[in-house]
């Protein structure tokens, strides 16, 4: 799958001295699925208590808002349990 960050990569190989506003416009609801597909089910549940299979099964209810809040830069990532 092209997500088009293939491109900002290779301006940013090409360019070490380019800078980079913003990103969230690459930010999709199918790049987010295909993140979500790629980690293991047998990963913990985050600090949120949700684990992979819940997520899958609750996606669409939950992409939207999260796009939304990316795109208007007001998306603040939950902190990472570290065991």
């Amino acid at each position: 799958m092209g997500t088009g960050l293939e491109g900002v990569a290779a301006k940013a190989k090409e360019d070490p001295k380019l800078v980079f506003t913003s990103l969230a416009h690459h930010i999709t609801k199918e790049l987010i699925w295909e993140s979500l597909t790629q980690i293991p089910l047998d990963t913990a549940p985050g600090v949120d208590g949700v684990d992979v299979a819940t997520a899958k099964e609750t996606f669409d209810e939950w992409v939207e808002d999260m796009i939304t809040s990316i795109h208007r830069k007001s998306y603040k990532a939950p902190p990472v349990r570290r065991v």
